[in-house]
């Protein structure tokens, strides 16, 4: 589905854009043209809003989660698959303290303040981390990431092919769920149930500060502002010069997109399904 979600400096929710699933409104109508207020949040005040397929997340300034629109796979986190027509508080939340939240296509994916993850929604390639293929339908923790202190999850924008991408506190980078195409960037092409450190020896041993995932591909920033990025693209979205060449082009480690302009480092980087757009400082 299309959807697309604003803040206002009050930190209103505006929504608009498909409606099939609810997600946008409780009102049965299929499309919304115009950002529309979401009034079931007038008695909190939100902080971040995350949009997946047919549903939508937000997390309050004081860590709680609500969600609404299709619940299939309890991708909602309430325990079961049925659909929420307005913002629902996730009361099964272990932590009352979410200081992240991201958005897949068919799963979900938030980071508590002491940088427990927390996955939960559809499972079919193993993308939760939980060392199975079950589906989620509660919020629950990677307990396999012991005690690492996670600052930044990116879950994959397509509804095949799925993949999670966590950074720690420490900069580097650990991936889980669909290896094809090398989109793990560990290596190889292998599919993981738990989640796998990239070596940091494959960005030059620079730390990652940031991290995006597409639908096939995973882009990194490391603190001296450089890209990197691993996995397959064939319409131009690793930046590789080299994919121009090279039909279904592939990855399985972690390359430095080498066309960015030389000096100037990259502040802030964001992906879709298959772009990728980026802030370069001093332009």
């Amino acid at each position: 589905s299309v959807l697309s979600s604003g803040i206002n400096a009050e930190y209103g929710v505006y929504l608009w854009g498909c409606n099939k699933d609810a997600q946008v409104c409780p009102k049965k109508i299929a499309l919304i043209s115009k950002p529309m207020k979401m009034t079931g949040l007038n008695t909190v005040t939100v902080k971040q809003v995350s949009c997946g397929e047919g549903f939508t997340l937000s997390r309050t300034v004081d860590g709680r989660l609500y969600s609404w629109g299709r619940g299939k796979f309890g991708v909602l986190g309430h325990g079961d698959e049925q659909p929420r027509n307005i913002p629902t508080l996730i009361t099964s939340l272990p932590f009352t303290d979410i200081v992240l939240i991201d958005a897949g296509h068919s799963y979900s994916a938030a980071v508590s303040q002491e940088g427990e993850l927390l996955t939960w929604g559809k499972n079919s390639d193993g993308q939760l981390g939980h060392g199975h293929k079950d589906h989620t339908l509660v919020p629950t923790p990677i307990d396999t990431m012991g005690s690492h202190h996670v600052t930044k999850v990116a879950c994959s924008r397509g509804d095949k092919g799925c993949f999670t991408a966590m950074l720690l506190d420490t900069g580097l980078v650990y991936t889980v769920g669909n290896g094809t195409l090398g989109r793990l960037g560990t290596g190889d092409s292998k599919n993981l149930l738990k989640p796998t450190k990239i070596p940091l020896s494959y960005f030059n041993k620079e730390k990652v500060a940031d991290i995006v995932a597409g639908m096939t591909m995973c882009h990194a920033v490391t603190v001296t502002g450089s890209v990197y990025v691993w996995g397959s693209g064939n319409v131009g979205q690793t930046g590789l010069l080299e994919a121009r060449r090279i039909r279904n082009f592939a990855t399985e480690r972690p390359k430095k997109v080498e066309a960015l302009p030389k000096g100037r480092a990259v502040a802030s980087i964001s992906s879709s399904v298959d772009h990728v757009m980026v802030l370069v400082e001093g332009e």
